[in-house]
């Protein structure tokens, strides 16, 4: 299975993702590209954005509104 395969799974079942997530139980390094590809597919996917706990930089969740 692909990553990007993986991170399709993982969106269906738990409804969203972070580069964290995508990174340790993947090994996906680039959730950007995958999450492109999805949106381009027909996924509708809303990016939400969270401060790092020094305020300084933001961090990505991922989270799936519908599928194609």
């Amino acid at each position: 299975m692909t990553k990007a395969a993986k991170v399709e799974a993982h969106l269906r079942v738990y409804k969203s993702i972070t580069q964290e997530q995508a990174r340790d139980h993947y090994r996906a390094w680039r959730l950007a590209p995958i999450i492109q590809r999805l949106r381009e597919r027909g996924w509708r996917i809303d990016s939400v954005m969270h401060p790092t706990s020094d305020g300084r930089s933001r961090w990505a969740e991922y989270r799936l509104v519908k599928l194609p």
